[in-house]
């Protein structure tokens, strides 16, 4: 299992990390004309921010149900060293 970890994380520095890979595998994505969409926010310094993407099922079933969840996650950067996810969903009534 290490060794297929240490085989992953090696492909993925040799893609250019881990943003770019991300960016690269959703660049290709979109121009394979799947539905894909996808927004990279840059800071002042054009340091990606975030990413926001949407899959062709996320599309569909956003049009199905049109509740919204925000999702905030980061890892390893809190002073403790531990990861946080927060989440939040505001439904159609604008509720959270």
């Amino acid at each position: 299992m290490n060794q297929a970890w240490l085989e992953a994380c090696k492909e993925v520095e040799n893609l250019g990390g881990d943003v770019h890979t991300i960016i690269t595998s959703l660049e290709q994505k979109q121009l394979e004309g799947h539905g894909w969409v996808y927004h990279i926010k840059l800071d002042e310094t054009q340091t990606v921010a975030g990413i926001w993407w949407q899959s062709p099922l996320q599309a569909e079933l956003g049009k199905q149900f049109n509740d919204v969840l925000i999702n905030n996650n980061t890892y390893n950067r809190n002073s403790s060293g531990y990861p946080l996810n927060v989440g939040i969903i505001i439904n159609n009534f604008g509720a959270s």
